[in-house]
């Protein structure tokens, strides 16, 4: 390049005396040289303008189709006007997004302790729920290799199953306790889903509150949109010379979309309602744990206790053995030798079954 502007400063342009193809192709570049001494730079200028320029050109054809864009070019098809509330309008579409990103990244940082609250209620929940089932699986096996380990369970050596060698007054006093066993667990696993409820509760609460918050930001986001949308279209029909029927189709299309953001918002939080009142409130909240001190009335009792000794008295006059019929008799219907079903907890409290 120094080469070819020695040349030129001597003889003038190379158009004037050059002999070869290729030297009127070099004539292109000292187009763009101008008098100076740094004819690079002068060179790396000129197509950096011709660049921008193409792009410049570019991006105003792009942006002269669409109605809705941002600064001065936004008016260039409704007669250039640049009132404030227009430009307002432009600058709420653009960067409403970008706020409701960070109204979403304000609220996730200021409910931080929350999530973590509700994180660890669903793992408490989960806890329980397992440890629930671990002791119903240790219970149950316990029961099965329990049979065995009775003193009066005994296994013969021509049998594969065992043997009861047992009374009628032992059998009743096994079957009393199995009963308070089974009742005793009855109650320690309804607490346990009554505390599991609770939690529950207090997590959807919290979730509740969370979703509240965004809704009702996103739903003045989106009346604020239809506002602004609104005075576009008001613009647009002010301008019916320079208005086409492009921009009227899809600024009523963009407030029919607004509209349908808000109906399905409140629709989402409606149905969102009725599921945690159905679920919570009827389902969750109806398992209420029973009393510590709850039993029977009196009259289901006596009556139970009658029946019973109809039973036993008719099971008695069909025994043969006499002696044996009056020591079973004596023993059952005899109400204070009963061993009533009762199931006590550790603080001492029983109650009937």
């Amino acid at each position: 390049l120094l080469h070819i502007t020695e040349y030129v400063l001597k003889y003038g342009p190379l158009d004037n005396y050059s002999a070869f193809d290729f030297e009127s192709k070099l004539g292109e570049l000292s187009n763009f040289i101008c008098s100076g001494n740094n004819p690079l730079e002068q060179i790396s200028n000129r197509v950096v303008e011709h660049i921008e320029l193409d792009v410049e050109n570019y991006i105003e054809k792009k942006l002269e189709g669409f109605t809705h864009a941002v600064g001065e070019l936004m008016h260039k098809g409704w007669g250039k006007d640049k009132s404030k509330i227009s430009y307002f309008a432009s600058w709420t579409q653009v960067y409403s997004l970008f706020a409701m990103g960070a109204f979403d990244t304000l609220v996730s940082w200021k409910n931080s302790a929350q999530f973590m609250e509700v994180i660890n209620g669903i793992q408490k929940i989960d806890t329980k729920l397992m440890r629930l089932k671990i002791e119903k699986a240790e219970k149950i096996n316990k029961k099965l290799l329990k049979m065995f380990k009775e003193p009066n369970v005994v296994r013969t050596e021509n049998s594969w199953s065992p043997s009861l060698k047992v009374n009628i007054i032992d059998f009743e006093k096994y079957m009393a306790k199995k009963m308070n066993e089974k009742d005793d667990e009855l109650v320690d696993t309804l607490w346990g889903l009554s505390e599991i409820s609770a939690l529950v509760h207090e997590n959807l609460l919290q979730v509740m509150e969370i979703f509240s918050g965004h809704l009702v930001f996103l739903t003045a986001v989106s009346f604020s949109a239809m506002t602004v949308q609104g005075y576009n279209l008001f613009a647009l029909l002010m301008s019916t010379i320079k208005m086409n029927y492009y921009n009227i189709v899809v600024t009523i299309a963009w407030l029919g979309v607004q509209m349908c953001c808000v109906w399905v918002n409140v629709v989402a939080c409606n149905e969102t309602a009725i599921v945690v009142v159905k679920t919570t409130a009827t389902d969750v909240h109806g398992i209420e744990p029973p009393p510590r001190q709850c039993g029977w009335h009196d009259e289901e009792y006596n009556s139970v206790v009658a029946e019973k000794k109809n039973a036993y008295q008719k099971y008695i006059q069909k025994t043969a053995n006499g002696n044996e019929s009056r020591v079973i008799s004596e023993t059952f219907l005899n109400t204070e030798n009963v061993p009533p079903l009762t199931a006590s907890k550790v603080d001492g409290t029983t109650h009937r079954i």
